[in-house]
């Protein structure tokens, strides 16, 4: 059976999820916290963590967000 190429898109938001919980266990912050100062729904980031934020994708306002809250640039998160 052949394998299926992952898309673009998934393979950002699986990069971004990574990089969003590296860094929120670096600074030693639960994922309430995190949620509460970047203004997100924690399940929302529960997801973005995970990778599984369907078809409409992460928002560039809610990075920013994240971002701003884990003390980064926005392009920290999408890096590899």
């Amino acid at each position: 059976m052949p394998r299926t190429k992952t898309k673009p898109s998934q393979q950002l938001s699986t990069r971004l999820g990574r990089n969003v919980r590296e860094r929120r266990k670096a600074l030693g912050l639960s994922q309430e916290a995190l949620a509460f100062a970047a203004q997100v729904d924690a399940a929302s980031l529960s997801r973005i963590e995970s990778g599984r934020v369907g078809d409409r994708g992460v928002g560039l306002g809610r990075i920013a967000r994240l971002a701003h809250a884990l003390k980064v640039a926005p392009e920290v998160l999408l890096s590899p």
